[in-house]
């Protein structure tokens, strides 16, 4: 079994966690070169604005993408993993008629949970594609061998601090003022707020851009010298996560309008305590793992979700309710069998 991906090798290990147990090759290169390859059985398609190194592409690189994928089509069978609705970082046309062209042609569409389902069909309802549930992988390639001691010493914390996670990146000023004002009103003794990636957003004011940057750095600083605070805007080294998730006493997600989480899965690896959104396969997830999960922006009722899981002594273990359906390799499995139910 040969699967294509059209794209180089994408920074989220998502694939990597499942690509040693898949009994077949996985081939990862730019959509113009797959008539490199003369023996694929299936295309698979994951984030639509990869297929363009996450660039905006130009009409005439759209066109030129869906004439190959006519060729596909007659050829082999196509996949698509529905990660969200909408790309992260732009809202453009070209994007917006990308992934429309995408869900109306493909033969079936991958979901990670039954909620994305019904957001598909609502948003692409002359689909004709096949809809199926195939679980999210844990990221189990990740480094986990130091203790939490080790990992709060790490950020200059003792043990008996509480710690709230906001991992991944702060993609919106909303998003930043949900976790600010929520930590804010946690009233919880010796708490600590970790960001590694807290993006310094530019103030909508009348003092000019210059002003308003120095205004935000100084802001910026201001919160780590308060030792409730650690933010950062940097990138995370793959050895790095392991300090920041062995660090946290809960993981607080705030992805209000997101689809999917890889932090879930992470956090879940890590067996870490998760507050989260009850909106689309994050609340899913999150409430059959026995999560806490918020429906409104009111941050004094996710403050005390948050305080109630970090006094909470005795939770359910997440890492063993996940660790045999979101094992790699039955998620690998559950792949393979999709495919070969394709190309039969």
């Amino acid at each position: 079994m040969v699967v294509f991906f059209p794209f180089q090798k994408p920074v989220n290990p998502f694939l990597d966690e499942i690509e040693p147990y898949f009994d077949g090759e996985f081939i990862f290169d730019h959509y113009y070169n797959s008539h490199l390859y003369k023996n694929i059985d299936v295309v698979h398609l994951h984030w639509p604005e990869i297929l363009f190194d996450s660039k905006l592409p130009t009409e005439n690189q759209i066109q030129d993408f869906k004439l190959h994928f006519t060729q596909w089509k007659a050829k082999y069978k196509i996949a698509y993993t529905f990660h969200n609705l909408k790309p992260h970082t732009s809202s453009c046309k070209h994007y917006k008629d990308l992934y429309k062209f995408i869900a109306l042609n493909v033969n079936v569409v991958v979901h990670f949970g039954k909620t994305s389902i019904i957001e598909f069909k609502k948003s692409y309802s002359e689909s004709l594609a096949d809809n199926v549930v195939i679980e999210h992988p844990l990221y189990l390639n990740t480094s986990n061998n130091v203790t939490q001691k080790t990992a709060k010493a790490y950020f200059g914390l003792n043990l008996k601090a509480k710690v709230v996670l906001v991992f991944g990146e702060v993609r919106t000023r909303k998003e930043q003022k949900l976790i600010l004002q929520t930590f804010k009103k946690l009233r919880i003794r010796k708490k600590v707020l970790l960001v590694p990636t807290m993006r310094k957003f530019r103030l909508k004011n009348d003092l000019g851009w210059k002003i308003a940057a120095i205004y935000n750095k100084l802001r910026f600083t201001f919160f780590n010298l308060k030792l409730k605070y650690i933010l950062s805007n940097s990138v995370v080294d793959s050895q790095q996560i392991q300090y920041y998730f062995n660090a946290a006493d809960v993981v607080f997600i705030p992805r209000t309008n997101a689809l999917n989480s890889g932090v879930l899965y992470m956090a879940a690896r890590f067996n870490k305590k998760i507050v989260a959104p009850s909106t689309g396969n994050i609340g899913e997830v999150a409430e059959s793992l026995k999560q806490k999960t918020f429906k409104t922006h009111d941050t004094n009722a996710i403050s005390n979700a948050i305080k109630e899981t970090l006094i909470d002594e005795n939770p359910a273990s997440i890492y063993e309710m996940t660790i045999l359906k979101m094992h790699p390799k039955n998620v690998a499995q559950k792949h393979f069998e999709l495919y070969n139910s394709l190309v039969e």
